[in-house]
């Protein structure tokens, strides 16, 4: 049991993550609009002409309470202990424009993970940032991974749809179980399917579909989301995009044959602000209208939830 609950506890700053860092991907609008290249927290699929170079910069912070349940001999549950979770993930991305006919692009990318784990349900989550208050729990940070990114317009008649696809592995010299916790233990394979159409003057809408695999020599997990974005055009700089996204993953343990599916449904709101072509500045607020990580034992604590992307985007060259 208290391997489950330990195993639970580590993978779900995994599904959160993940999910933000593709989910939460722009689409570029460039050729539609000439001011807006949309930037939505963790990425963007602006295909960039030859010799361009575009830098990526995002900071995720998601906080949460895990409620431990208890079964009584009557087999009524009830809490025996709340813990806060906190996981803030910085990723950095390069990318560089090889394609003169501007129709795919190659990048690297870096990520630094934190994660906190505190006794103290009622704690800050800026404890993540600090090994302070030894006597209520943890705190663990490092460099998690480094890969490459694909992004490519399969169709040049149909720009609207793109693909991107990217494979990372873990990096650093931590112990293992510090690895687990910061999700610096896995391989990670994912592909990205877009497509998004304007719908009025300064309107538009984007889904997209995401397949992830992330592999160790213990564990196994598949992972599929898929969003819907509303973009609207403030004025000037601005631009707001409410969405609705949903993740589904499994989770195996090899040893034991233990498998957890967890289900999540999203709402979020997010604002960019582009003072130039150029840069734009993101934020992105998340909050799960469901969240069933698939046991009986562990639960998150909805009105506890919270998650808050931050991301910058520079066009270099241009």
């Amino acid at each position: 049991m208290i391997k489950r609950l330990r195993l639970i506890r580590a993978l779900l700053p995994i599904l959160v993550f993940g999910f933000i860092g593709t989910s939460s991907s722009g689409q570029s609008l460039g050729f539609l609009d000439t001011t807006a290249q949309l930037f939505i927290g963790g990425a963007s699929t602006y295909i960039l002409p030859k010799d361009q170079l575009e830098v990526q910069f995002t900071n995720g912070l998601t906080s949460y309470w895990l409620a431990y349940n208890e079964f009584t001999q009557d087999n009524y549950s009830r809490i025996a202990n709340r813990r806060r979770t906190t996981f803030f993930q910085q990723k950095l991305r390069a990318i560089y424009g090889f394609s003169a006919s501007q129709r795919w692009d190659l990048g690297v990318e870096a990520s630094y993970n934190h994660y906190r784990d505190d006794d103290d349900a009622r704690s800050s989550p800026l404890r993540v940032f600090s090994d302070g208050h030894p006597e209520t729990g943890y705190s663990y940070r490092g460099l998690a991974s480094l890969g490459f990114r694909f992004r490519a317009t399969p169709v040049a008649s149909l720009p609207e749809w793109t693909i991107q696809a990217g494979y990372s592995f873990p990096v650093g010299n931590l112990a293992p179980s510090v690895k687990r916790l910061l999700s610096s233990d896995l391989s990670t394979a994912d592909l990205l399917s877009t497509f998004f159409r304007k719908i009025g003057d300064g309107s538009y809408y984007f889904v997209q579909a995401q397949g992830l695999y992330q592999y160790s020599t213990e564990r196994v997990n598949y992972q599929g989301a898929g969003s819907f974005y509303l973009v609207q055009r403030l004025g000037g700089s601005w631009y707001l995009f409410p969405g609705l996204s949903y993740v589904w993953s499994n989770q195996s343990q090899k040893r034991g044959n233990y498998s957890n599916i967890s289900q999540i449904i999203f709402g979020g709101v997010g604002l960019q602000w582009q003072p130039r072509f150029a840069y734009s500045f993101s934020l992105v607020y998340l909050y799960p209208f469901r969240y069933d990580i698939g046991s009986p034992f562990v639960e998150v604590v909805p009105n506890s939830y919270a998650s808050i992307n931050l991301g910058v985007r520079a066009l270099l060259n241009h």
